[in-house]
């Protein structure tokens, strides 16, 4: 996991930040100019879907992995070190994306200058847990049946 910051900072009701993309970004240790702003797409899941076709583009897919109870005990749960998880954010009544680790501690939060540990380990109510994962064969042509 490479640190990367946003570059679009959430205004409510003008424009989505892009700190998930940023966290995305993290995950693949690319540059931010390199991934979408997936919560720019409008409608139901759409930012779910553009991030889905983007992993699957790197090979890897991305899916849901659960909440906080179910990642602070994650230790054999695929895609390797980190996670992005949604929180509330710091600096306003919405969500918030933040890299965490195996055990839900957040290790990088993508807003500009945050510092890492901001996040009171015990303050954060994670929503959402995704992860971008090799994706297991599901075809019988896949699996060299």
């Amino acid at each position: 996991m490479k640190p990367v910051e946003q570059t679009i900072i959430h205004v409510p009701g003008r424009e989505n930040g892009n700190c998930f993309a940023a966290c995305v970004a993290s995950l693949f240790e690319v540059h931010i100019d390199e991934v979408p702003n997936f919560c720019a797409f409008e409608g139901p899941l759409a930012w779910y879907d553009a991030a889905r076709a983007w992993c699957r583009s790197w090979g890897y897919d991305l899916g849901t992995i659960g909440t906080l109870d179910t990642v602070t005990h994650w230790a054999d749960t695929p895609p390797g070190d980190h996670a992005i998880a949604s929180v509330p954010s710091p600096r306003g009544p919405w969500k918030h994306c933040v890299v965490v680790d195996r055990h839900g501690v957040v290790v990088h939060d993508p807003y500009p200058g945050a510092p890492i540990g901001h996040h009171a380990a015990d303050a954060i109510e994670f929503d959402l847990v995704i992860a971008a994962y090799e994706p297991y064969p599901t075809q019988p042509a896949e699996l060299g049946l």
